[in-house]
């Protein structure tokens, strides 16, 4: 994930020379790569088709911009490449004008060649930057992930206190205080206790973000356990919100398939997917009695995989036996299987809309 410090601070130091507009992130563009960029007012339409990808990062040595001027000058989706720096120093900002790179620097040097804008700035000095997402090692703690996703299932955020999204993420109010001075780097705190809905485009990105980081901060430690099945086909006739649970991974899928992308009725997941490979198990309740009553076997290699829940439901009208489409997407899009990897990539779309794009 890229440093939003630095994009931001170069957007504003080159905001007298160049007409930035944010374009909203979206399913047709994400990569997980940078956000997405235009020179100059919307069109006629009122709509926001991106010119730039930024890339954000240190490139500042002559070897490397020679390396990516020998790449495809645009990306998959025909987007243009921007180079966001902290600082391009003055032999390497003409370089990029010789190899034809467009950059910006924190410093407000930049050089931009399109169609109808042409800018280049260089010598400026260089300007002293303390990154703020240096790392995200804090976005590693499992109390910043909990209060993280309660914060964007959260519907009608602006209502809730830090307190009130501390017990719905099952932490303490010692540990949510903490949580927070990491999470107002993002805006969904102010200087007052109430959470805030920042900016739509933030939030699809801030998804992203904590669904990249999930698997390997918050997951390991939701004591997960792995167990056999008799039967392939057990998850099908399997009622778990009689044991406190729900599904997420391949099986939440095939539920998905028959529910939520055909706008059914929930039910018991007769889809018509391919058999799941494996089972992923969120549970709120007693894990020793699903076990028993799905007649569960402990396994270390086993195809099922069950974890505690670490969040309190709060959608009304979800369907009460899958976990939420970020937690579906984090856990396929972790995995090893290039189909469950496609699958995840079709749920973007998913949560897109859900966020209320």
């Amino acid at each position: 994930m890229y440093d939003r410090t630095i994009f931001d601070i170069a957007l504003q130091a080159t905001g007298t020379e160049v007409q930035w507009q944010a374009c909203p992130s979206s399913p047709k563009y994400w990569d997980g790569t940078g956000p997405l960029l235009r020179i100059g007012p919307p069109d006629e339409f009122g709509l926001k088709e991106p010119m730039f990808r930024a890339v954000i990062g240190v490139f500042d040595r002559l070897d490397t911009l020679r390396q990516i001027a020998a790449r495809p000058a645009k990306d998959r989706h025909s987007l243009r490449k921007l180079l966001v720096v902290p600082y391009m120093p003055p032999a390497a900002a003409d370089l990029c004008r010789q190899l034809r790179l467009n950059f910006i620097d924190a410093a407000g040097n930049a050089r931009i060649n399109v169609p109808g804008c042409r800018v280049f700035i260089s010598g400026r000095p260089r300007r002293a930057i303390t990154p703020s997402w240096r790392g995200l090692q804090i976005m590693r703690s499992a109390t910043v992930q909990r209060m993280f996703f309660t914060i964007l299932e959260t519907p009608d955020l602006d209502e809730y206190s830090i307190s009130a999204v501390a017990r719905f993420a099952g932490v303490s109010r010692h540990s949510a205080a903490r949580a927070r001075k990491f999470l107002m780097r993002w805006p969904f705190f102010d200087n007052t206790p109430k959470v805030r809905w920042p900016n739509q485009n933030l939030v699809f990105e801030a998804s992203m973000l904590w669904a990249d980081i999930y698997p390997t901060g918050l997951r390991p430690k939701l004591n997960p356990q792995r167990y056999s099945a008799a039967s392939k086909g057990w998850w099908k006739t399997a009622q778990l919100e009689l044991d406190g649970a729900v599904w997420s991974g391949e099986v939440a899928v095939a539920i998905l398939s028959e529910t939520y992308r055909n706008k059914d009725a929930c039910g018991a997941g007769q889809a018509s997917s391919p058999q799941p490979r494996q089972a992923t198990i969120y549970c709120w309740g007693d894990r020793e009695k699903l076990v028993m009553r799905h007649q569960l076997r402990p396994d270390p290699d086993g195809p099922i995989e069950i974890l505690d829940a670490f969040w309190t439901p709060l959608r009304e009208g979800d369907c009460p036996d899958v976990a939420p489409l970020l937690l579906i997407y984090a856990d396929l899009n972790s995995s090893l299987d290039a189909h469950n990897r496609d699958e995840a990539r079709e749920l973007i779309e998913d949560i897109y809309h859900e966020l209320g794009f």
